[in-house]
């Protein structure tokens, strides 16, 4: 069984993004978001926690690049605390996870946990002028 959550599924080229219950018997889908244009379709029934939306989601998507957006979730957007707990933290900044998460790699209003020390040398040279 294949247990699909806590993604962002962005389409807007007109294809279908899930299928019937009778298509899909080892896919289970939950806390999902389907961000839909064009004519896209999820094909199939929400499953729980599941939404399907045409709103903004990320803080910015609006470079003809793809590897230039920024994927960190905007103020309002439905992915926040929208999430099922699955056990995973960090996230992909290393900022805590909280419970609920939100949808998408990134959680929201957390920041970035420091690097771990886990030890250090202090070297000083000491200069003599006399």
């Amino acid at each position: 069984l294949y247990d699909i959550r806590n993604n962002i599924i962005w389409n807007n080229n007109g294809l279908v993004m899930k299928y019937t219950t009778a298509q899909r018997t080892k896919i289970k889908y939950s806390y999902n978001i389907y961000k839909l244009g064009g004519s896209s379709v999820v094909g199939a029934p929400l499953g729980t926690g599941e939404i399907s939306t045409s709103n903004k989601i990320f803080l910015d998507t609006s470079s003809v690049n793809p590897a230039n957006w920024n994927f960190r979730l905007q103020n309002g957007s439905p992915a926040i605390n929208a999430g099922t707990y699955v056990g995973v933290s960090p996230d992909w900044d290393g900022s805590a996870v909280t419970n609920p998460p939100s949808i998408g790699i990134f959680n929201y209003g957390t920041t970035p946990s420091p690097p771990a020390i886990n030890s250090f040398r202090i070297r000083k040279k000491f200069v003599n002028n006399n």
